[in-house]
């Protein structure tokens, strides 16, 4: 997902059930609908998340107005904390991080 789908992503597009996540993009091919899986540690880790910030339509609200998402900068400062300023985006972090645990795995990019 890139990092407005992710940030912006609500409560509403999650299946629990289904282990899924439909959601319109936001960005390419606008209005087309798009399904993510989702593994079921993250529909536990959601679950969880759920309970703390259910008053607000956001997984990922933000801090000073939950009816609004967090801030576009948030995973950004995220990385860079965690070392990887001036060395990565979110987007190429996950993709590249995915392809290769899925090399990994025997599975063919």
């Amino acid at each position: 997902m890139r990092t407005t789908e992710l940030r912006a992503a609500q409560w509403t597009e999650i299946n629990f059930e289904a282990g899924g996540m439909a959601h319109t993009s936001r960005m390419h091919e606008m209005g087309r609908l798009h399904i993510v899986p989702l593994s079921r540690q993250v529909i536990l880790a959601l679950e969880e998340l759920k309970k703390l910030n259910s008053n607000s339509p956001f997984l990922f609200p933000n801090q000073a107005n939950p009816q609004k998402c967090m801030s576009e900068n948030t995973i950004l400062y995220a990385l860079y904390r965690m070392g990887y300023h001036s060395r990565a985006m979110w987007h190429g972090f996950i993709r590249s991080t995915a392809s290769t645990i899925l090399n990994e795995k025997g599975f063919s990019l």
